[in-house]
């Protein structure tokens, strides 16, 4: 299952990207959180959420830059 990029609004106003990946069914919990290298949230980022979101988990990727 392929995930999708969300906007997501800080506490101050800065609004960033983040892919989200979703599984089918009930979610596993607790969610995991990638964390980005410097290149931010890149094609192999999102194929590993989408991956954990096939074995039943969340999966996040916040950009960070």
């Amino acid at each position: 299952m392929a995930g999708q990029t969300l906007k997501i609004t800080a506490h101050d106003g800065t609004v960033f990207d983040c892919y989200l990946a979703l599984p089918n069914g009930t979610a596993k919990a607790p969610c995991i959180v990638m964390s980005a290298g410097a290149f931010g949230v890149n094609k192999d980022l999102m194929e590993v959420c989408d991956w954990w979101a096939s074995k039943g988990f969340m999966a996040a990727a916040p950009e960070q830059w």
